[in-house]
């Protein structure tokens, strides 16, 4: 994640970046505590303090800091500041009277709760507080109202606030890896969303008005505990991927990814098939037992994962379709695939496939 970077040239390959960063640092688990001495100085402080006057961009990460420093506070003009990986457990009251910034980047440290004053920043269009200790954020966090990407992830939020729905110019929200066992109702009015990362939650069902979404491109719904799809997430099939090889092709907008993988879905809504811009598919590490015929319907489907599932068979639709796909993934299930089939090519096994 680049703090400074333009937020309006956010893409496809960035969002895929985030999300296996955020599965990876899930994996392997992130150091947080810092056992060697910072190799920043007093004077690098004093010297970074100095290119920020003339600059108005302040960034101080890694300095191992508990407290920021006071001169800081009178750089009324300064639009990016970023205070990563330090050890900061609070938010002075004092930075959210900056409210020329555009850019707050606070990750990776240790803070508990974001001050209602932080409703002041409303020139703000980054925030980026993951990997900290929140469990709640305040309800002004609506009063936000140029943000346009919200980033926390890695945190211990258990509920959001209803408020969160009135970020109006909101693109990007990445809540992967907190404790959220549900998503606001209102989720359907932050029409200008263009990703949504909720990976590694507690998620047992989705909002109905997720289908309202005006411009979903990513999805992402991986590891928590969802049942069932809403039939309604088809609605997303007019909605906006950024890949511009579906620009040249089509001239309306598309949800490009939905990964529903990890979770205990039975079964996947036959109404996915109408998701015609639908590029990457992914529901394996399910409880699948059968998949609808019409999977086959998606036209710009690239790449399928169907794996680590409970299905005894697949469509003869989708085994057509195998072939064309840049990548599939249909194992292990319930049904085996002979060595000499595979050793013949796609060919045989979609002929075997077809006799199961």
């Amino acid at each position: 994640f680049d703090p400074y970077a333009d937020p309006s040239s956010f893409n496809n390959s960035q969002a895929a970046a985030l999300h296996r960063q955020d599965l990876e640092d899930n994996r392997t688990g992130i150091v947080r505590h810092f056992k060697q001495p910072s190799q920043h100085t007093t004077a690098d402080v004093e010297k970074a303090l100095e290119e920020a006057r003339e600059t108005n961009s302040l960034t101080l990460e890694d300095f191992r800091l508990k407290e920021l420093p006071e001169e800081m506070y009178c750089l009324s003009d300064m639009l990016l500041f970023g205070a990563g990986w330090n050890l900061l457990t609070v938010v002075d009251p004092r930075l959210c009277q900056l409210t020329c910034l555009k850019v707050l980047d606070l990750t990776h440290n240790y803070i508990q709760e974001l001050p209602a004053d932080m409703k002041n920043l409303t020139n703000l269009k980054v925030l980026n507080v993951g990997y900290n200790e929140l469990v709640t954020l305040p309800t002004e966090i609506c009063e936000l109202s140029n943000l346009q990407e919200l980033h926390l992830h890695f945190n211990k939020i258990t509920e959001l606030p209803d408020s969160i729905c009135g970020l109006s110019k909101l693109r990007t929200l990445r809540l992967s890896f907190n404790k959220l066992p549900h998503i606001p109702e209102e989720i359907g009015q932050l029409s200008r969303l263009r990703e949504i990362f909720l990976t590694g939650n507690q998620l047992l069902e989705l909002p109905i008005s997720i289908g309202s979404l005006d411009h979903l491109a990513y999805l992402y719904l991986s590891q928590n505990r969802l049942a069932e799809l809403p039939s309604v997430i088809a609605n997303l099939q007019n909605l906006g991927g950024h890949d511009t090889r579906l620009r040249l092709r089509q001239t309306s907008h598309h949800l490009g990814v939905l990964d529903v993988s990890q979770n205990i879905l039975g079964s996947l809504p036959v109404e996915l098939g109408s998701m015609r811009g639908l590029s990457h598919l992914d529901a394996g590490y399910n409880k699948l037992t059968s998949i609808p015929e019409a999977l086959a319907d998606i036209a710009n489907l690239k790449i399928l994962y169907l794996n680590d599932n409970y299905l005894p068979s697949l469509p003869h639709s989708v085994v057509d379709l195998l072939p064309k796909l840049a990548n599939f993934r249909i194992e292990p299930n319930y049904f085996e695939i002979p060595d000499a089939a595979r050793q013949s090519g796609i060919k045989s096994v979609c002929e075997h496939l077809k006799q199961i």
